[in-house]
C-alpha cells in the first residue's frame, strides 16, 4: 500500500472515520515512521477516529523509548511512546495540554509535533494518564475492549 497523500491523511482527520483506525495504527509502528511531515498527520487522524479499539494496542505503545525526534539541543525530544501518550489523552477526551506536551518544532515543513520538554515532564504524564486509565478502564467505551486487528503492511514505502 503506497503512502496515502498529505490531503488523504487530512480529509481522514476531518471526517472522523473509525474505519481509518487499523491502518493508521499499523502506520505508526511502521520502522520508518516519523521519517516525513506526513507522518506528524498520521496519529492525528487516528485520534480523531475516536476508535476505543486502537486503545489496547496504543497502551502497549506507551513504554516505546524509540526516538522520533530530537531538536538540535538535543533536550526536547518525542517518543513513539510520546505520540501514542498524546492520542490515548486526545481519544480519551482528554486535554493534552494537562499533560505536559509541548510544542515541538518539526524538521520538515514546521509542523508541529508535540512531545515533552525533558523525561521528567514524560514520566509525570505517564503517571498521570495510567492512573486515569486505572479508574476508567472497566467503564464504558473501554471495558471489555477487544484490540483492532491490524493490516500487514509493506515494510517499505
Amino acid at each position: 500500500m503506497p503512502y496515502p497523500p498529505r490531503t488523504a491523511l487530512e480529509a481522514l482527520t476531518a471526517i472522523r472515520n473509525p474505519r481509518a483506525a487499523p491502518t493508521l495504527l499499523a502506520m505508526m509502528q511502521r520502522p520508518y515512521f516519523f521519517m516525513t511531515d506526513i507522518d506528524l498527520l498520521v496519529p492525528d487522524a487516528l485520534a480523531a477516529s475516536g476508535e476505543p479499539r486502537a486503545v489496547p494496542t496504543l497502551l502497549k505503545l506507551l513504554d516505546s523509548k524509540k526516538v522520533l525526534y530530537t531538536d538540535q539541543g538535543g533536550k526536547e525530544s518525542l517518543t513513539l511512546g510520546d505520540v501514542a501518550l498524546h492520542v490515548l489523552v486526545r481519544m480519551t477526551g482528554g486535554d493534552v495540554n494537562d499533560y505536559g506536551f509541548i510544542s515541538l518544532p518539526s524538521h520538515k515543513d514546521q509542523l508541529p509535533a508535540m512531545g515533552f520538554q525533558d523525561e521528567p515532564a514524560r514520566k509525570d504524564a505517564l503517571v498521570k494518564f495510567r492512573a486515569w486509565w486505572e479508574t476508567n478502564k472497566g467503564k464504558p467505551p473501554y471495558k471489555d475492549l477487544k484490540p483492532l486487528s491490524l493490516p500487514n503492511l509493506p515494510a517499505q514505502r
